[in-house]
């Protein structure tokens, strides 16, 4: 039944023009209030999108500042990062590091970023980055005495082994710095 036929239908059930121009009214005010609803959802999802894209270009920022490039270089080019034998220094670059994919992992896992849009971005570097600074991460959990130290980070990497496995199952992901030659 199209609008007219139900239109017509309502006026003929009516039979009074006042009672038909009531409907009319009442239809038209349930009209408006689902396009109200409608541009009240989009404009719910343009912030939330918006707020995402502010998120992700803040650790995107934190991530390509040089002093957490240099600090991944180290980490990459180390041969083995034993945690009884780094400096404070050392310790510093890789928790450096661990932290701000920790803060990564906490805007993913609680969806303040799109997760398609990090894993496509940093899966690779993640997994790379955790497969050197894992023991560093444990050793620190035992010293603190709790598992929560850098939990996010660690969330974030199976994150990124489920995206790997989804997307580039057949990709070698190379843990060494000059390792793909």
């Amino acid at each position: 039944m199209g609008v007219h036929e139900l239109l017509t239908t309502i006026w003929q059930e009516l039979g009074s023009s006042s009672g038909a121009i009531q409907a009319l009214v009442a239809i038209l005010q349930v009209c408006i209030l689902i396009v109200a609803a409608f541009l009240t959802i989009r404009q719910l999802k343009d912030a939330v999108r918006e707020r995402s894209l502010e998120g992700f270009l803040a650790i995107s920022a934190a991530l390509d500042k040089q002093e957490t490039k240099d600090a991944r270089r180290f980490i990459f080019s180390s041969d083995a990062l034993d945690p009884e034998a780094l400096s404070k220094q050392d310790q510093e670059k890789i928790e450096r590091v661990c932290l701000a994919f920790d803060h990564v992992g906490v805007l993913v896992i609680h969806g303040l970023i799109p997760r398609d849009v990090a894993m496509s971005m940093y899966f690779e570097v993640v997994l790379r980055t955790w497969h050197k600074v894992r023991d560093f991460v444990e050793a620190e959990r035992k010293k603190r005495g709790t598992k929560l130290y850098m939990m996010y980070f660690q969330r974030l990497v199976q994150e990124s082994e489920r995206y790997h496995q989804r997307y580039f199952r057949n990709e070698k992901i190379y843990q060494f710095w000059g390792d793909e030659k």
